[in-house]
């Protein structure tokens, strides 16, 4: 075809154009042969199409149909859930790699509150005992690093 308004003539043919359109399309396929034959052509395909009998599928037919519909939206699931796994075992990695490690730093000294919170009071301890003391200083520092790493 050597027209080039053969999209157009498929548009109106389809009822996708608006009026303005519509009316250019129409003038011009009173003066072309070449368009008018297509417009024919469609119009006949269109006739055929619509006449035609639609077939049934059987219901092994539809069952294996729905079946591999199944399986074909399984695998897209399962490659998506595949492929998100990946994405988060190499941040999992990424975040162990880079962060930092306790071993390199320094104690941290606890707070006052800290300390008060597991130290008994002074007038219910007997005198020499200091161990309980130590024990309670200990457990200060332990809890107090534990809670900052």
């Amino acid at each position: 075809m050597t027209c080039q308004r053969s999209s157009q003539v498929h548009a109106y043919h389809d009822g996708e154009l608006d009026a303005t359109r519509r009316a250019v399309v129409e003038a011009h396929l009173e003066r072309c042969d070449e368009c008018r034959r297509l417009l024919e052509e469609l119009k006949e395909l269109a006739a055929l199409i619509g006449e035609a009998e639609v077939g049934e599928a059987s219901g092994e037919a539809m069952a294996r149909f729905e079946g591999a519909w199944g399986e074909a939206r399984e695998r897209g699931v399962m490659r998506i859930g595949a492929w998100l796994s990946g994405v988060a075992a190499a941040l999992l990695v990424g975040a162990l790699l880079t962060m930092p490690h306790g071993s390199g730093a320094a104690p941290v000294k606890p707070g006052l509150w800290e300390a008060m919170a597991v130290t008994p009071p002074a007038e219910t301890q007997p005198e020499g005992n200091s161990d309980l003391v130590q024990v309670a200083q200990w457990m200060a520092d332990d809890l107090s690093v534990g809670g900052r790493r």
